[in-house]
């Protein structure tokens, strides 16, 4: 028997002919030159479930230290690592994605329709001294310290009853702030009643624009006003306070503005065919200017596939010439990542624009998900091994992970279609009890224009690897044979791959009988660990 490579970077798309290969639910790790094999398969890691919300997803996912915080229905909530969940104040929208970005003591959120601001730091109320007024402006001046920087308060109790009702406050000094009231009161407050300061609360600025994305970038927030060419800015540190003249436009090309995403110290300004590049000057009247020859004729295809990568942004992409294609950024032209093959397939989904992404590291893999509901498939690319493998969940098309975020080391993902909030776990070998298909197929196997024999294929793969009890006590890898080019496969051939502790088991099948030209097909479906590393076939020519 020789050694066979049986496994490359390969993905079926155009033509069996050309190659069949591919890759469900694991992924490729080279192996350095001295070792048994040159690549090792691995199975991709399963769902263990965090906390759930019911029967609806959820709409926003976002990290911050020790907590999460998330969106789902109307309802904004924080959840700490016990998974616990408690709800901090609600939205006007009950659908649709949210966007969020934080400035360190502030969390922004935006529905496309309003702006809220949760404050990390709950703020206790101090006595009010005295209001005073000059016109509409009240000044507040506290008995202590307020700490209040920016925020929004609701004054109650106060006479006259012009000064009461729900303010953004300016601050003035550790005891003094003011605000500006709908009418003037005319005298100073005779009662000077009491604030409250609440945690999460609508941006209340009339200059607030309608945000369709937000993000943050030198202490202020940045998006793009919906349907427009127009970015706009938060005040320094405030996502409360907004001017309805702190804005730009990206004016490269003419199309709309969809995502602002920020990057090595770059704001990225991606519209539908087209991204400039701009930076903080320190300007006073408006702190960013474009830079130079920094723009590109690719655009976004899809906003919710916009996502931090590997040191840099990966989107999926655009152009002009109407094919999408899935790239990163290399300073500032975008780096084609995807294969002509996998560009047939994504290209002909019905859709592309609902598509979404989320990345993360796998045992030093830098892992990039998108999901492509109306196509319902998911595929992951390895930066380490260049790979793309499609990732799906039991008895559907794609995968069940939506949006990741990094929460204490772990990768959290909501599913796709209910509330669930799940961790993504490399030794978990089921999604919240339901069974993964691990499924590979290999590179074309033949000897030119000569019909081989088979007698003997063996798979050099960890055994020993079954469960105590259950599914996978007992498990199994099947094989299916093709030999008309990977067109059509045979019965699956079942063997063993050892009981619990039985490392000495081989998975080998005999009398593969003959062709031109072989392809097979691995698939284990058991919950236990998969790791494939090399393959050996005893052969001899056939008649002719």
């Amino acid at each position: 028997m020789s050694d066979i490579n049986l496994f490359g970077i390969g993905q079926y798309g155009k033509s069996h002919n050309v190659t069949s290969q591919r890759r469900l639910n694991c992924y490729l790790e080279p192996q350095p030159g001295d070792d048994r094999a040159k690549v090792a398969v691995y199975g991709t890691p399963g769902l263990d479930l965090f906390t759930s919300f019911g029967d609806t997803t959820i709409r926003g996912l976002y990290q911050r230290t020790d907590y999460l915080y998330a969106v789902h229905r109307g309802t904004f909530y924080e959840i700490n690592n016990a998974g616990v969940k408690t709800a901090k104040g609600t939205i006007g929208t009950t659908q649709g994605k949210v966007y969020m970005a934080d400035n360190g003591s502030q969390l922004m959120l935006t529905d496309g329709s309003a702006g809220y601001i949760y404050t990390f730091e709950a703020i206790s109320p101090v006595a009010i001294s005295s209001i005073t007024h000059v016109g509409t402006t009240a000044t507040v001046t506290t008995a202590a310290d307020h700490n209040l920087f920016s925020s929004v308060i609701t004054v109650a109790g106060a006479v006259p009853a012009a000064y009461n009702g729900t303010f953004h406050i300016d601050y003035i000094s550790p005891t003094q702030f003011s605000y500006t009231m709908l009418s003037d009161p005319g005298v100073n407050a005779s009662v000077v009643g009491a604030y409250t300061v609440p945690q999460f609360s609508q941006i209340i600025d009339p200059d607030y624009p309608n945000l369709g994305y937000v993000s943050w970038m030198d202490g202020y927030f940045i998006g793009p006003k919906v349907d427009t060419q127009r970015f706009y800015v938060s005040g320094i540190n405030d996502g409360f306070n907004w001017d309805a003249l702190d804005f730009s436009s990206a004016e490269s090309n003419p199309d709309i503005l969809l995502a602002t995403p920020t990057d090595n110290s770059t704001l990225h300004l991606m519209g539908s065919v087209s991204t400039e590049f701009w930076t903080n000057t320190g300007e006073t009247d408006f702190p960013f200017a474009r830079i130079s020859g920094g723009a590109t004729e690719w655009g976004c295809a899809a906003v919710n596939s916009v996502v931090k990568y590997d040191n840099t942004l990966a989107f999926l992409a655009k152009n002009r010439m109407g094919e999408v294609i899935v790239a990163k950024f290399n300073g500032y032209s975008p780096q084609r990542i995807s294969t002509p093959e996998l560009e047939h397939i994504i290209n002909n989904y019905a859709a592309v624009a609902d598509a979404s992404a989320f990345s993360y590291m796998l045992g030093g893999h830098p892992m990039l998900q998108i999901n492509f509901p109306t196509g319902n498939a998911s595929w992951i690319y390895d930066g380490l091994s260049g790979a793309w493998s499609q990732v799906q969940g039991y008895n559907i098309g794609r995968h069940r992970a939506e949006i990741g975020v990094n929460y204490l080391d772990k990768i959290m993902v909501t599913d796709f279609e209910n509330g669930n909030l799940y961790r993504l776990n490399p030794n978990t070998y089921a999604d919240n009890g339901d069974p993964i298909t691990f499924e590979i197929i290999s590179r074309h196997v033949n000897q030119g224009n000569v019909r081989m024999i088979v007698d003997e294929l063996q798979l050099y793969m960890e055994t020993g690897v079954g469960l105590a009890t259950g599914q996978g006590n007992n498990p199994q890898i099947m094989l299916s044979v093709s030999k008309d080019g990977g067109h059509t496969y045979g019965p699956e051939q079942w063997v063993d791959i050892g009981e619990i502790g039985n490392y000495l088991t081989r998975a080998v099948w005999r009398r593969q009988g003959q062709a031109y030209d072989f392809v097979f097909k691995f698939r284990i479906t058991d919950p236990v660990k998969r790791v494939i590393f090399g393959a050996s076939i005893k052969a001899r020519p056939g008649r002719s």
